[in-house]
């Protein structure tokens, strides 16, 4: 109950994502989180039981749930902080399914940058060519594109990051104002469905009761 607003970030590789999660720290009193980290928590727990278990092998609802049971579990923990951002989204249905069950809690947001700008970023950060930053950086673009993560704009309210940072932090701060009093956002996905709810609950429960079999 004491969850307020969680902002998962997506976007491509070197768009941003990071620094727009620390300005939210630092400015805004959100607890910057990794996704990848509960995910790893959730995977490391269900392999305990069984040693073939692969968390990235479930569906996406089904990851989303276990994803969620370990960040609610955390949020509990430090119920002293009700802001946090989420870093960051890859898959499109992971993220539709997160959002139904979090609802009006949880924003989306998709930190938009041209290629050449996250070359040069990633150029400069692992001091490498523009060249060989290029090229890495369209392997990273191909594999995240797989899993859906430009569709994730699509459910978005997009960050356009591709001019100065004085810009960036500008939309930020308006976008944090228009949430807190509640101006209607179109990009927001439904409400969660009770029978939706339901649904995942029941999943989650399922997995768990065969796990402890296992």
């Amino acid at each position: 109950d004491s969850l307020e607003q969680v902002i998962a970030l997506g976007g491509l590789s070197e768009s941003g994502k990071s620094s727009i999660g620390e300005f939210l720290s630092q400015n805004h009193s959100f607890q910057r989180l990794k996704i990848k980290y509960f995910m790893e928590q959730a995977d490391t727990k269900y392999r305990l039981s069984d040693p073939d278990f692969d968390i990235h092998s479930l569906s996406s609802d089904m990851q989303a749930v276990l994803f969620l049971e370990e960040f609610v579990r955390y949020a509990t923990a430090h119920h002293y902080q009700d802001r946090f951002s989420l870093e960051s989204l890859h898959g499109f249905e992971f993220t539709k399914c997160l959002k139904q069950m979090l609802g009006d809690k949880m924003d989306i947001w998709y930190v938009d940058c041209p290629f050449k700008k996250r070359v040069r970023r990633n150029s400069a950060e692992a001091q490498i060519t523009d060249g060989e930053s290029s090229a890495k950086t369209k392997e990273k673009d191909s594999m995240k594109t797989a899993r859906g993560a430009r569709k994730i704009k699509q459910i978005a309210e997009v960050v356009d990051n591709s001019r100065d940072w004085l810009f960036t932090q500008q939309q930020i701060n308006n976008s944090l104002i228009r949430e807190r009093y509640e101006i209607d956002r179109s990009y927001a996905l439904p409400e969660p469905h009770q029978e939706v709810m339901d649904q995942l609950l029941s999943k989650v429960a399922s997995f768990q009761t065969d796990a402890i079999k296992l």
